[in-house]
């Protein structure tokens, strides 16, 4: 259905602007960023967020893929984002927490990279549909 297929490519480049959008703010201020996702770090919704995102993500990249410019590596990116999913929903709530704190603590000094690598990522999901 071509009318479903638009859908869910807007909701690839939706993801992709949000993506990119928030790595700017990443690169641009590290410390800020990292300090509003450690504030939410406990929260329920955080951890489910985390997993739905990936799943409806992972679930709309392998289905679309072939209406991407690259689709097989539009394919594996859904299926990484897909088994991400599953992984931190084993994971548990608990572990979930722990290990993005963990993730926090490395993460500082080098989250203007990051911020770099989720601008370019965004961008190259955007890229791939449009």
């Amino acid at each position: 259905n071509r009318q479903r297929d638009c859908i869910m490519i807007t909701v690839v480049i939706v993801f992709g602007v949000l993506i990119t959008l928030a790595g700017l703010y990443m690169a641009a201020r590290p410390a800020k960023f990292i300090d509003q996702i450690a504030a939410l770090g406990d929260r329920i919704w955080v951890y489910a967020a985390a997993i739905g995102v990936r799943a409806v993500l992972g679930l709309v990249l392998i289905q679309q893929a072939a209406n991407s410019k690259f689709p097989l590596v539009i394919e594996i990116l859904g299926w990484i984002s897909l088994a991400a999913a599953m992984i931190l929903a084993a994971l548990g709530h608990g572990r979930f927490t722990r290990l993005m704190f963990w993730i926090i603590g490395k993460a500082r000094p080098i989250a203007p990279v990051g911020g770099l690598f989720a601008v370019l990522f965004g961008a190259f999901l955007v890229y791939a549909f449009v």
